[in-house]
């Protein structure tokens, strides 16, 4: 078996632990979807993909081990996970998909974003509790609606990303922005600032 079928473990809301056997390389869309008892969850090393609303609405799921093999998530992939309030990427990632932690209503920061990722549409929107990020990488060309609804975002946040194209709504509904200082290295400073002024 290399992989968890789509749906294998979705709505189970009674499931409270799982162990995933070596040689699994992906996590299909919805495997544990709905799952509200699980609370821990190792990602087994060698796994390298997580397909959509993997663990959408586990909203018990506390602590998530994402091993180091991982390269994409999907979307939605920790939605409305409602019990987090840290996650860590490895460094190997270089994809994560819209909406992947969005509704995390207690994350209270946005962990380092790895290098290569190119795209993260809304991936922090409506968390609620988030006070602070760190850096948009280089490679970033997408990031509409990232930290919508971060209503306790503040402090700095660099933007590196030297061809970032889409950004609209970045900032939406963020009640802190008079309290955030972005520093950009790209060539889009004046047009982000101007988001910034309107999403308060």
């Amino acid at each position: 078996v290399t992989s968890v079928e789509a749906y294998a473990f979705n709505s189970c809301a009674a499931l409270a632990s799982v162990t995933i056997g070596s040689g699994v390389t992906k996590l299909n869309n919805e495997t544990f979807s709905g799952c509200t008892s699980l609370v821990d969850f190792v990602i087994p090393n060698g796994i390298t993909a997580l397909g959509n609303y993997v663990y959408l609405g586990c909203s018990k799921l506390k602590s998530v081990t994402i091993p180091k093999s991982l390269t994409s998530m999907g979307t939605d992939a920790f939605a409305n996970c409602t019990a987090f309030k840290t996650i860590d990427i490895p460094a190997t990632v270089t994809s994560i998909g819209n909406y992947a932690f969005n509704g995390c209503t207690i994350l209270e920061y946005v962990p380092p974003i790895p290098e290569g990722v190119e795209s993260m549409d809304f991936a922090f929107a409506e968390c609620d509790e988030i006070t602070s990020a760190n850096t948009i990488p280089a490679l970033v060309q997408s990031a509409q609606g990232l930290f919508k609804g971060c209503d306790k975002l503040r402090g700095t946040i660099a933007i590196n990303a030297t061809g970032l194209v889409s950004y609209d709504r970045m900032f939406e509904d963020c009640a802190k922005t008079a309290e955030l200082e972005i520093k950009i290295a790209g060539p889009v400073s004046k047009n982000i600032k101007k988001v910034i002024a309107q999403s308060g």
